[in-house]
């Protein structure tokens, strides 16, 4: 019974490492850099995680391998340009000494800056075979996952100075403890609270708050700017700012483009589509006609009655 125990313990640990496991890039090469008459591979190189993320470290391998004649040493030195970075204590530099036919293996703990974008980015590995050699070169790409996210927004609504914004997480990531604000600008300034507390607002999700603003700038240059602090995945705090045109004796939305369809007013960031309210009309209509259908129908019976 104990020996059942243990195998099924010893799976299971084996399960649960497997899971934990993060995603790993690898890719092999086959190309030659010549120097000095002798050849130097780079085999293969790997990264973990991967994507990489913003603000966290990634482990970088790369695999090398000293072909034809002996050389006393090579050296090769990672130059990490923005947005990665080696900390102080981490060794750029590698010499091995004696290589002939044999591989190396570098290892990099190499960090993402925080404001890292989205897309791949190269990283470059020089290396020679003397001291008296120049350098030669080869980039990889590393790929950046996303951390941030992006907002979109109209003003929905304008009542003389009261002025309710439509916005919208558009990006692909969740912004959490979002607060908008209408920040001190040219051209208005809010006359009652300046800033609201949205709270989490999930991607392709959509709130609505409002301000009460006064224009102090010219009539010509009627865009307001709102600032919009939230939090993204790395539990970075952001700053982002929209500017959108405004006329406060217009009563009619002024809209832009790229507003999600569903817009509504009631300000629960979960507003019914224009689909919805056409049905809502329909069947409001619908009951009045049956009522006024069965109101005749009274009459009539009544009528009927009283003849008798």
């Amino acid at each position: 019974m104990k020996k059942n125990i243990y195998i099924f313990t010893f799976v299971f640990l084996l399960l649960s490492m497997s899971f934990a496991v993060a995603a790993t890039y690898e890719e092999t090469f086959s190309d030659y850099s010549n120097i000095d008459s002798t050849s130097l591979q780079i085999e293969s190189l790997k990264y973990e995680p991967y994507p990489v993320s913003p603000g966290e470290y990634f482990t970088l391998w790369i695999l090398v391998k000293k072909t034809g004649n002996e050389v006393k040493d090579a050296t090769f030195e990672l130059n990490p340009q923005y947005p990665f970075s080696l900390d102080s204590n981490e060794e750029a530099s590698r010499t091995f000494q004696g290589m002939l036919g044999e591989s190396a293996l570098l290892e990099y703990k190499v960090r993402v800056d925080k404001d890292a974008v989205e897309g791949s980015n190269p990283i470059e590995l020089r290396y020679r075979l003397s001291s008296s050699s120049g350098w030669t070169s080869k980039e990889f790409d590393i790929t950046i996952d996303e951390a941030q996210t992006m907002f979109d927004g109209v003003i929905q609504e304008v009542e003389g100075n009261s002025i309710s914004l439509a916005l919208a997480n558009t990006g692909k990531n969740v912004a959490n403890s979002v607060i908008v604000k209408v920040p001190q600008q040219d051209n208005f300034v809010a006359t009652g609270a300046s800033g609201q507390m949205v709270g989490n607002l999930d991607n392709g999700d959509y709130t609505i708050v409002s301000f009460d603003v006064k224009q102090i700038g010219r009539a010509s240059d009627s865009v307001v700017t709102f600032q919009i602090d939230y939090t993204d995945n790395i539990n970075e705090r952001r700053t982002i700012y929209l500017e959108l045109p405004l006329d406060l004796s217009s009563k009619a939305a002024m809209s832009a483009e790229g507003l999600p369809e569903g817009f509504a007013r009631d300000g629960s960031g979960k507003g019914m589509t224009q689909q919805t309210s056409n049905n809502n009309l329909t069947w409001i209509l619908v009951t009045a006609v049956v009522l006024l259908l069965l109101g005749f129908r009274k009459k009539i019976i009544n009528l009927f009655k009283k003849k008798k």
